[in-house]
């Protein structure tokens, strides 16, 4: 569960495992292609939480993660669920920008949404699942 309780600077909470733990995020430096940002993540409790949530903005987005190996990358499969059901999507976490250039996308992907800010979770949260081109 993933919600935001400011989209300009980034800030969001994330609830894990139905409440197994919480984490509170901000953003900042984002590059507008996708491929960067800096990210400080803080464990909170559910107090917190509940406090911070009450200043929530746009949807709370519900997805499961599904994690795998791919040629020594960790690979990502969010399956939203909800307002977002129907979406799903693959995220990398490269380690630098030269392994994100060198990538080669698999042909099973539809489209690559990188550089797309509609694809972007915040965005997700405010204005839901984008028309595709």
């Amino acid at each position: 569960e993933q919600t935001y309780v400011c989209f300009s600077p980034e800030m969001r909470l994330r609830k894990y495992d139905s409440g197994a733990s919480y984490e509170f995020t901000v953003k900042s430096n984002m590059r507008s292609d996708g491929l960067a940002r800096d990210e400080t993540n803080i464990a909170i409790t559910e107090d917190e939480y509940n406090d911070i949530i009450k200043n929530k903005q746009g949807n709370t987005i519900h997805k499961t993660r599904y994690q795998f190996m791919d040629e020594g990358q960790v690979i990502a499969i969010d399956i939203f669920h909800g307002d977002l059901d129907g979406l799903a999507y693959m995220e990398i976490e490269f380690p630098d920008f030269s392994a994100a250039e060198k990538y080669q996308t698999p042909d099973w992907v539809i489209a690559d949404v990188t550089s797309d800010i509609r694809y972007k979770n915040g965005h997700l949260a405010r204005y839901g699942i984008p028309e595709r081109e």
